[in-house]
């Protein structure tokens, strides 16, 4: 998550950034909040160590304060699938940056 985090303050708008492979899209936020969803399994273990539920608790803080609510709905026309039911963190989409930027091109949002 914090490379969402760190990448907010890029631009497509920049052609260095829509030519840099690294720099994450639309696409890959999805591709994180599912390994988030494998994270949170994991968790639900009851061997789960504590320090991983903290270490865990720590990254959602940094990804709630990067991203803002509302955007299920983008995801869900980027994925073409129903997301009710799915955690907090689907429905939050970074506040700028090249992921939200497309996101807006793709779906007006």
């Amino acid at each position: 998550m914090d490379k969402i985090d760190t990448e907010r303050s890029l631009s497509n708008a920049d052609p260095a950034v829509r030519a840099n492979p690294r720099v994450w899209g639309a696409h890959d936020l999805p591709a994180a909040l599912y390994i988030r969803d494998r994270v949170e399994q994991a968790l639900a273990e009851p061997d789960a160590p504590q320090e991983a539920r903290e270490v865990v608790a720590a990254a959602d803080a940094r990804f709630a304060a990067a991203t803002r609510a509302g955007g299920r709905r983008l995801i869900s026309l980027l994925l073409n699938e129903d997301l009710t039911g799915k955690a907090w963190w689907w429905d939050r989409v970074p506040t700028s940056g090249p992921i939200i930027e497309e996101l807006g091109r793709l779906f007006g949002g």
